[in-house]
């Protein structure tokens, strides 16, 4: 039998067993007690859906476009980046220079401590703090490597 849990109905914190939730102590004690399992697949479901929702990344490269599904990886180790030979091409590019990821709010782009930094329509990214994606975005890893984002909505 699984153990059951409340959800605090303000700030959504799971509580096992309590009557005040411990994160903003509100009283729980008359909440409705959920089973995890099935807490966590209509999570899922939600997040599935809401990843639906969100337009398709197209990231123009100087070689060509390239759509980014759930991550693209940008750098010149091959183990670590599907365009690495592209990168090559650009020596101040790191070997493991940034992610582009898909998250329930958008595309993200972080540098992941690149040596040359990571650029936002010219703005140097702070390393390992994501940023969202828009459309229309130059973005530049190292000094010459650019990406033209396009957020693509599909019906």
């Amino acid at each position: 039998m699984a153990t059951l849990v409340k959800r605090c109905p303000v700030c959504g914190w799971l509580e096992l067993g309590q009557y005040q939730c411990s994160n903003c102590g509100v009283d729980v004690s008359m909440e409705e007690q959920v089973d995890p399992d099935v807490l966590a697949l209509a999570e899922s479901k939600a997040k599935t859906e809401a990843l639906n929702q969100l337009p398709v990344l197209i990231l123009n490269f100087p070689w060509g476009t390239v759509f980014v599904d759930e991550q693209l990886n940008v750098g010149r180790d091959p183990d670590y980046s599907s365009i690495a030979d592209d990168c090559e091409k650009y020596a101040n590019v790191s070997l493991r220079h940034a992610e582009v990821r898909i998250s329930t709010e958008g595309y993200l782009l972080t540098d992941i401590g690149s040596t040359n930094g990571t650029f936002v329509n010219g703005v140097r990214c702070t390393p390992k703090f994501p940023t969202l994606l828009e459309n229309g975005m130059v973005l530049s890893f190292a000094r010459d490597l650019r990406a033209g984002v396009v957020l693509q909505i599909c019906q």
